[in-house]
């Protein structure tokens, strides 16, 4: 009876270390699986509002000059009408 029981206590010492570090990777792949994931989501979202505001700049000075252009063309033409 002492050698079965001291071979159950090994057995269940076996399954329980074999679980706990079992257990321990899963959980550290799993963090650091999330981990990337997330590293990953917000350099996509970094990226995104980077360009959104590129693209934002751009068209604002497109239209700066436009308008800009624009009112120099009509300063021209009505200083010419009143010279002329």
């Amino acid at each position: 009876m002492q050698a079965t029981s001291k071979r159950q206590i090994l057995y269940y010492y076996y399954y329980y270390y074999y679980y706990y570090y079992y257990y321990y990777y899963y959980y550290y792949y799993y963090y650091y699986y999330n981990y990337y994931y997330y590293y990953y989501y917000y350099l996509y979202y970094y990226y995104y509002y980077y360009y959104y505001y590129y693209y934002y700049y751009y068209y604002y000075y497109y239209y700066y000059y436009y308008y800009y252009y624009y009112y120099l063309y009509y300063y021209y033409y009505y200083y010419n009408y009143f010279y002329y």
